[in-house]
């Protein structure tokens, strides 16, 4: 389904909502793709996982389709997008201090093992062993 005709507006307001989606889409896919990440945020998830198939079909959608003016002229893209962008904003902080806290963690861990390396040279280079 088209709309009638693409304005230059309408073309501007699609690329701008769908560029929105993709900066935000790009930085928490990596997230999402975790599936401790998936279980700790079951609803984030799932919302994310509805922007991802938007995203993955439009994507698809846009390789059949190289006109950009037709493509702009998919019917309802904008709000689509639009609403992507509404899911995108509510799990982005979530998902992000989730992320983090896991981080910090694999960063304590990593500085534990590194510490317990450090002290087991040196007691050990202290033996002659």
């Amino acid at each position: 389904h088209v709309y009638p005709r693409a304005t230059p507006s309408a073309t501007q307001e699609v690329f701008d909502e769908w560029l929105s989606c993709q900066r935000v889409w790009l930085y928490l896919e990596p997230i999402f793709g975790s599936e401790d990440i998936m279980r700790q945020m079951p609803t984030e998830g799932r919302r994310f996982a509805a922007v991802d198939a938007l995203w993955r079909k439009t994507m698809a959608h846009a390789v059949r389709t190289p006109s950009v003016l037709r493509m702009c002229q998919t019917e309802k893209l904008v709000e689509k997008f639009r609403e992507a962008n509404r899911f995108l904003e509510v799990i982005a902080a979530p998902a992000v201090m989730m992320q983090h806290h896991r981080c910090l963690r694999l960063a304590f861990v990593q500085g534990c093992f590194h510490l317990g390396l450090v002290h087991f040279r040196r007691h050990f280079a202290g033996n002659g062993t």
